[in-house]
């Protein structure tokens, strides 16, 4: 089946075109990279940038002030372009109506993903689609591939905004519609930058599920954009897909017990810092800090190796110095709750308490930002972490109260996990319920505490939880 009309469109170009509004004019990015700032970065994978050639996060989250400026620009010029929409006739001028959507769509995922919550993202998916409908009906083919590929980005933004994996498959799906017209022969820096935003969305899959067939998938991704983005030739693309590549690797390397797997990871990201400088992309820097540390707590808990842990430990605290609350929250609480399982591994060996107390304020502190953002799976991840902790602390000191605290956080989790349909950790949650109901619920429980404590197992597995 074709997907358009073969004729050809005199005039249609992906150059910025102006629109007349009253005496002045508004420069109108349709359809064309860079044409909005780009979002702040995520905490374990790296967001794509909201246009259609880019796809990675360079410039990351303003300073405050800086921000503020930045969102009342971001509602002017959505202002602006709302009244030249009202404008155009979607059945006299079909594809700059169309073109008209498409940046709609990018302003108000740029504002989306500023600003949280789901209802400026949803409005920017139903603006592509639009879009996508008349590009389509007109034969607009590379129109119509870069509206999939924003699509896309709005989608996956969504999905980790929610429990589910709808979102992330829909975003997929608008990728790799996006690469039926993007073919790496015609158009190969757009074909690499969409294969790169598939890999985040396959990844993002395949961590949610649990499921090692989507990393692969998201590996072959990431090595496909590889083979364009050349270092020499495009650093930045180069880096930021390292640094992708090497989530997808920690992930698959986690899943499947594959030390190798780790290790490859721990080279993709010490590739990506030798071009990520913290003097000259300071917060790039600190997300391939962050994620590098991630890799080497996984390779400490599976190695049983203290000297791994502390290594990542340090990758966390180099990368907080960058990632501040008040100006990157969301990334600030991912990487405390980085540090919350690291620390909560290093306590797991030692016969002390310190380590343990620390994770548990470190997961504290990520559910100070989580609690109050609309990103319920994360702050489901910092809640069964600090269950873990709590609980370890709890049978170390003879505590109830701890023990208990320790149900409530894991229960909470478990709600999250239920009510997104999260397989892989649901079960995991309910077995740490019953297990510490067991221990806090009835009559004797001091001494089903003392008993606990005499068998205390293996450490909790919370490196997955990020």
């Amino acid at each position: 089946m074709r997907l358009f009309r073969t004729h050809r469109l005199p005039g249609l170009c992906f150059a910025p075109r102006r629109f007349a509004l009253g005496a002045g004019s508004l420069l109108i990015l349709a359809a064309c990279p860079g044409a909005v700032a780009q979002p702040r970065q995520g905490g374990g994978e790296e967001r794509p940038a909201l246009c259609g050639g880019g796809d990675m996060a360079h410039p990351g989250q303003p300073a405050a002030p800086a921000a503020a400026r930045i969102a009342l620009r971001q509602e002017e010029m959505l202002a602006t372009h709302r009244a030249i929409l009202r404008t155009l006739s979607r059945a006299h001028a079909p594809l700059e109506w169309a073109m008209g959507q498409n940046t709609l769509g990018l302003l108000l995922a740029g504002i989306g993903e500023r600003e949280g919550g789901t209802a400026r993202l949803e409005e920017a998916v139903a603006a592509y689609r639009a879009a996508l409908e008349e590009f389509a009906r007109a034969g607009a083919r590379r129109a119509w591939a870069t509206t999939q590929n924003n699509l896309g980005n709005a989608l996956l933004i969504l999905g980790g905004r929610e429990a589910g994996t709808a979102r992330l498959e829909e975003a997929v799906a608008a990728y790799r519609a996006a690469l039926e017209v993007r073919r790496r022969e015609e158009a190969p820096l757009e074909w690499a930058a969409t294969q790169n935003n598939l890999g985040n969305a396959l990844a993002n899959l395949g961590k949610r599920e649990g499921n090692s067939a989507r990393l692969e998938e998201a590996v072959a991704a990431y090595r496909a954009a590889l083979e364009v983005r050349r270092r020499e030739e495009a650093p930045l693309e180069w880096a930021a897909t390292q640094n992708n590549l090497g989530n997808a690797l920690a992930n698959l390397g986690k899943r499947e017990g594959n030390s190798a797997r780790l290790e490859e990871a721990v080279a993709a990201y010490r590739a990506a810092l030798e071009v990520r400088r913290r003097e000259e992309a300071p917060l790039e820097w600190a997300a391939t800090q962050n994620n590098l540390g991630n890799a080497l707590a996984n390779l400490g808990k599976r190695e049983g190796n203290s000297a791994r842990l502390e290594e990542a430990v340090a990758a966390y605290r180099a990368a907080l110095e960058m990632r501040r609350r008040e100006e990157a929250p969301l990334e600030w609480a991912a990487t405390q709750n980085n540090l919350g399982n690291a620390l909560a591994s290093l306590g797991e060996r030692e016969a002390g308490t310190a380590r343990l107390e620390a994770a548990a304020a470190a997961y504290r502190a990520a559910l100070e930002v989580r609690v109050a953002a609309p990103v319920p799976l994360e702050r489901a991840f910092s809640q069964h972490g600090l269950a873990n902790a709590l609980e370890r602390l709890a049978l170390r000191r003879q505590d109830p109260a701890l023990m208990a605290e320790a149900l409530a956080c894991m229960r909470s989790a478990a709600e999250v996990y239920r009510a997104g349909n999260v397989s892989y950790w649901l079960p995991i949650a309910e077995a740490a319920i019953a297990r510490m109901s067991d221990v806090t619920l009835g009559e004797g429980r001091e001494q089903r505490l003392t008993n606990a404590a005499r068998k205390e197992g293996p450490e909790a597995d919370t490196s997955a939880l990020r």
